[in-house]
């Protein structure tokens, strides 16, 4: 994370295997997970917290 301003910039990478077409489009939807272990709730809750 920097500071640019006012605001903050926030840097996300991906060093596994990637998302699909469809896990990229659905990544922020609430419950939606790739794993039979993950809940789905990761990415939906980061986003809440940033904005």
């Amino acid at each position: 994370m920097t500071e640019e301003g006012d605001r903050a910039k926030i840097i996300v990478r991906d060093r596994g295997e990637g998302f699909s077409e469809e896990a990229f489009a659905r990544a922020f939807d609430p419950f939606y997970s790739t794993s039979d272990e993950g809940l789905g709730l990761g990415l939906p809750h980061a986003r809440k917290v940033i904005e």
